[in-house]
């Protein structure tokens, strides 16, 4: 959501800014201009989803204002097709002279314009229904990939061309991306990325369960980073989690004065069909040396990309200790994988639906959870988890 405000009133701009944070939205989606010039040029940079305008407006800083400024500037706005026309306007005076003189030109085009009922009340009204309509067909999303970081993760999902549009909801502190995909049989396929906020098993279970209830999709990803066990995995392998299970459950306790971690797994699997799919693209060797040879934004290890179809352990920290490792060993002695978030995303979706997502977790490695651990390798590992992911949403997901 992208609104602007042209005003010279600060005391309106001020009224209107708190009508939009009092519906939920952060204030960074909030642009202010003070005349018709610097407003036509924002207008030619963003697509705003709302203008609120006020109808006596100078055309240029330090000018004197038109007492038909705003509607020139909307006339201008029609004419130039450099500039991007709001989906939305309202209109905002406080003199009975102007809006009495301008009130058809707005009815007839299907715009508001105020006049003495200006207030916070008022603007968070509009700025609800506003979102209600444009975000009302978003309950038909096909895909949606979560990830647990958002600079290095999402950033990666991004980076894929979908016509991503940002979209925000009233009382919801969650920023979505939503876009299209092209599937290699041109069927078209509504796509939603999100970052939880923040690692760890709760984050990433509440926002499943928030997604699930929401848009009810399809299938939900779960693409980034993890860490790999050491002789089973290489820098940047691609990590298909099955089973999942948190390791951290159990009873501790003390064995022979011993302290002692007695495990207690609720491993969950992945989807047959989609576990039949991804091991068959895992011995075809299906899109890792076109994914290998793309990367070019930093180094890459020089061993062959592999895609591993395997156990991945969750657990609510993060991991710099074999140690640690191979008592995990003892819940499932075939884990490949160790994170903070796929065991959260697959357990809550059976809660939140009867008919839930089908879930699939796609990591890649980015460490081997020792003291050697750095973040070197999280942009390639980023990358190779999206770059898969992408290509069998597009290719055989739905084949």
């Amino acid at each position: 959501m992208n609104i602007l405000i042209v005003d010279d009133s600060y005391e309106k701009v001020q009224i209107i800014a708190g009508g939009i944070k009092s519906a939920g939205l952060s204030s960074d989606v909030i642009t202010h201009c003070s005349n018709s010039s610097d407003a036509l040029k924002k207008m030619s940079e963003v697509k705003f989803d709302i203008l609120f305008l006020d109808v006596q407006l100078p055309s240029a800083l330090g000018e004197s204002i038109e007492e038909d400024g705003g509607v020139n500037l909307l006339e201008m706005v029609g004419v130039h097709e450099s500039i991007n026309k709001p989906t939305h306007i309202v209109a905002i005076t406080s003199h009975i002279s102007s809006y009495e003189k301008h009130k058809t030109f707005f009815y007839e085009k299907g715009w508001v314009i105020l006049c003495s009922e200006l207030s916070k009340e008022i603007i968070k009204k509009i700025i609800v229904e506003r979102l209600t309509t444009k975000n009302a067909d978003l309950v038909n999303i096909d895909i949606v990939i979560i990830t647990a970081l958002e600079h290095t993760e999402l950033q990666s999902v991004l980076e894929h061309p979908a016509n991503w549009q940002i979209m925000m909801f009233p009382n919801d502190p969650s920023i979505y991306h939503v876009g299209e995909i092209i599937l290699h049989q041109g069927l078209k396929k509504r796509i939603l990325a999100v970052s939880a906020p923040r690692m760890g098993l709760v984050s990433s279970s509440a926002m499943t369960t928030k997604i699930q209830l929401k848009f009810n999709p399809d299938y939900i990803f779960m693409v980034g980073i993890c860490a790999g066990v050491e002789g089973k995995t290489n820098l940047g392998d691609i990590i298909v989690a099955d089973p999942v299970w948190d390791w951290g459950s159990g009873k501790s306790t003390k064995v022979d004065g011993v302290s002692s971690h007695l495990p207690s797994p609720h491993q969950i699997s992945l989807d047959a069909k989609l576990r039949s799919k991804l091991m068959r693209l895992s011995m075809e060797r299906k899109y890792l040396n076109e994914i290998y040879d793309n990367f070019i934004l930093a180094k890459r290890p020089e061993h062959e990309l592999q895609l591993i179809v395997g156990p991945m352990a969750s657990g609510a920290s993060v991991i710099e200790d074999v140690d640690i490792v191979k008592k995990i060993k003892s819940s499932n002695r075939d884990v490949i994988a160790v994170e903070m978030e796929a065991y959260g995303v697959m357990a809550s979706v059976n809660i939140a639906a009867e008919l839930p997502a089908k879930v699939i977790v796609i990591k890649s490695v980015c460490d081997f959870a020792n003291l050697h651990k750095n973040n070197d390798w999280q942009k390639y590992a980023a990358y190779t988890s999206t770059a898969f992911t992408f290509n069998f949403i597009k290719n055989d997901l739905f084949v």
